[in-house]
């Protein structure tokens, strides 16, 4: 008769009919898993089998039981007898095995059963009895933990998920997870047996070794997507973040985040679930930070707060946001504003000596939370005029960029004033090269002062209450001296620059002069204000003396009142400089060629601690500094009431939380009266509630 085989193969067999007995079957199946022997053609067998389906899938489970039994008895015999092998190997090679043997089952599986689920099954057995076996399991930790052993290890790993996901979730994620704990603690633990090393510096060397170990084990784990194997070596790492904080100064902290912010943001946030990058943000930004603020000084808490808002700003941004009002309350409540704006200089002083231009901008975002921005804008506005001075062009490109980062910090009435401020530096830069091409083309080079720098400032944007008594140089009819000369010259070159549209005005009580000249005693050399220097050079060697009416009517000094004409003079006679004789016929000024010689007396102190032009400065500061404190109340006025009427003692109780000063009833009156009389707001006075009016 003819047999087809499962494939359609017709063998002749002169037997009319082979029947085999359950026994036969078994034994074939036993010698065919176990011996790789066969008594019986496969198709015999699988006619057989169809006789009675049931038991086909059955027998052939058990044998390969049986089969994979014997395996794990060879391994646990092998490792008694101190056999050494690699079991990543081994399971690879008997895997392979395997493989083929369960290729070759599947012909005899019953045709109704599904190829998967057989397959399913037969891995299964493989995989619980001999990879998870308990005797194994140590070394097969071992063997599997071992850097040498990547390419191996990757290719076991993805073979176990490809041939049964689920036991590669249930039991090899878990068991590697396991192994990962067991190892990273042991190479933590080291350090406090073998290196007798100060307390401090243990949670730091703790947290690189984590690093170190977590880099390794994510390459040589690399096929893994499942990063929840390291959740708990990051969770560790996060706590020796916290214990450096703990054992250190915020000065050391701050090299530690500078030291390992790559690793904290390479291996560590990138895996972290919500809960967990929560947890690293309060450890960070609430412990940490509360923990220094008590006890550190502002300096470092601002390297602090720079370090996070610079490595950390997109994954914290909220807390830094939290951290930055804190941060503004903190110095208001204690008085630091000034201290803070000294910080922000020397830091920006360091930036540009050191050319890093990219961690000062982070502190003004805690400029913006201040309720009154003005003492600190005016101390920056002043400073930058400082750092300009250096006719450095590098650095107005600077201070431009700084302009731009500051636009949430100031208003942008404030941010303009800067912005004209470097462009008015800019322009006197380039306006002193056109003058120095002038004056070499007319060859008069020698007339000029060796080393000069005058700054054109646009009006109205400086606002600095010394800026209070202006001299036209360009309309004087007669000018005796070379400064004076030189200066009525710039005037007139830069009213024709502007075809006349525009003139200067000098500030002659700012700025300084360097003279020098000789005296029958050696060299004097004096600092003057450019009023003083006008004034000395009165005396060149053609002028013997000048009397006390043609100094009372010098041009320059027309704009002065006379008291402040007289100190000037008293400066110089009290120093020396100049001689005054009161005879009956003749009031005279003369030089004193007799005088000491001296390296640069400064004459400008002196005569700012004699003049009355500080006071009235001072005395105007004042008037602005209240005027500012009223529009910050109308501000705040504004802002409680553009939603819902209010009466009195509402408004003035949410108007109380003003951090630059305390509020009191007669400012706060002052300023309902003149918002009321401006019709910005209105009373009514059946129900005295303050509301806003609306056009």
């Amino acid at each position: 008769m003819d047999i087809p085989d499962k494939f359609g193969v017709i063998i002749n067999s002169t037997t009319p009919d082979l029947k085999m007995t359950k026994c036969e079957i078994t034994t074939y199946f036993e010698n065919l898993i176990k011996n790789n022997n066969r008594m019986f053609m496969p198709s015999i067998i699988n006619n057989n089998l169809s006789i009675d389906p049931s038991i086909s899938d059955k027998l052939i489970l058990d044998n390969l039981t049986d089969y994979v039994k014997e395996i794990r008895k060879n391994l646990r015999q092998n490792l008694r007898r101190g056999i050494k092998s690699n079991l990543i190997n081994v399971f690879i090679s008997s895997l392979t095995n395997y493989s083929n043997k369960v290729y070759q089952l599947e012909y005899f599986i019953n045709n109704t059963s599904n190829d998967d689920t057989f397959r399913v099954k037969c891995y299964y057995i493989f995989l619980s009895l001999v990879v998870s076996d308990p005797t194994l399991k140590e070394v097969f930790k071992k063997d599997l933990m071992n850097i040498s052993s990547k390419k191996e290890t990757n290719f076991l790993l993805s073979k176990i998920q490809k041939i049964n996901p689920e036991f590669y979730q249930d039991w090899c994620i878990g068991f590697i997870k396991g192994c990962l704990n067991s190892y990273s603690n042991i190479s933590s633990n080291l350090i406090s047996a073998e290196y007798p090393i100060s307390k401090n510096l243990i949670p730091i060397y703790e947290f690189s070794c984590y690093v170190k170990f977590l880099t390794e084990y994510k390459d040589h784990f690399k096929c893994i997507d499942d990063q929840t194997i390291f959740g708990d070596i990051i969770e560790n790492l996060i706590n020796k973040i916290y214990s450096v904080s703990e054992h250190n100064d915020v000065k050391t902290f701050n090299q530690f985040i500078k030291n390992n912010n790559e690793s904290i943001t390479t291996y560590i946030i990138p895996y972290l679930t919500k809960d967990q990058i929560d947890d690293l943000e309060t450890t960070i930004i609430v412990k940490v930070y509360e923990k220094y603020k008590r006890s550190e000084s502002l300096e470092s808490i601002c390297d602090f707060y720079i370090n996070i808002s610079k490595y950390f700003s997109k994954i914290f941004h909220i807390s830094i946001i939290i951290m930055s009002k804190d941060m503004a309350k903190f110095i208001i409540d204690n008085s630091l504003v000034v201290e803070l704006t000294n910080i922000l200089i020397t830091k920006l002083e360091n930036c540009i000596k050191n050319d890093t231009y990219d961690t000062v901008s982070y502190l003004f975002n805690i400029i913006s939370y201040f309720d009154d921005k003005n003492i600190i804008f005016d101390i920056y506005h002043r400073e930058l005029m400082l750092r300009l001075l250096g006719d450095n062009v590098k650095d107005i490109e600077y201070e431009n960029l700084l302009v731009t980062k500051l636009t949430r910090s100031f208003n942008c009435r404030q941010c303009y004033k800067l912005s004209k401020t470097i462009e008015d530096v800019e322009k006197s830069i380039e306006f002193k090269k056109y003058m120095v091409d002038l004056l070499v083309k007319a060859e008069k080079v020698n007339l000029t002062p060796s080393k000069w720098s005058i700054v054109n400032t646009t009006y109205n944007i400086w606002e600095s209450t010394v800026f209070d008594i202006a001299t036209r140089l360009d309309t004087l009819k007669s000018c005796s001296g070379n400064i004076c000369n030189f200066l009525k010259l710039y005037s007139n070159v830069y009213g024709k620059t502007h075809k006349n549209s525009r003139y200067l005005n000098w500030y002659l009580h700012t700025g300084s002069v360097v003279i020098s000249y000789k005296t029958t005693k050696g060299d004097v050399v004096l600092k003057l204000l450019p009023l003083q220097a006008l004034v000395l050079e009165q005396f060149d060697t053609h002028v013997d003396y000048i009397t006390m009416d043609q100094y009372i009517n010098l041009p320059f000094l027309s704009s002065y009142e006379m008291v402040e004409r007289e100190k000037l003079l008293d400066i110089f006679i009290e120093n020396d400089i100049l001689a005054r004789t009161c005879d009956i016929d003749s009031n005279k000024i003369t030089i004193n060629l007799t005088r000491q010689s001296c390296t640069e007396l400064n004459l400008i102190d002196k005569f700012f601690e004699i003049s009355s032009l500080p006071i009235a400065w001072h005395e105007e500061e004042l008037v602005q500094t209240a005027n500012n404190k009223e529009d910050i109340v109308k501000t705040k006025i504004n802002h409680h009431i553009k939603t819902k009427a209010l009466n009195y003692n509402e408004l003035f109780t949410l108007c109380k939380d003003i951090n630059v000063f305390k509020l009191d009833d007669e400012l706060f009156k002052k300023s309902l009266d003149s918002m009321i009389s401006s019709n910005y707001i209105e009373l009514n006075e059946e129900s005295n509630m303050y509301s806003k009016l609306v056009y």
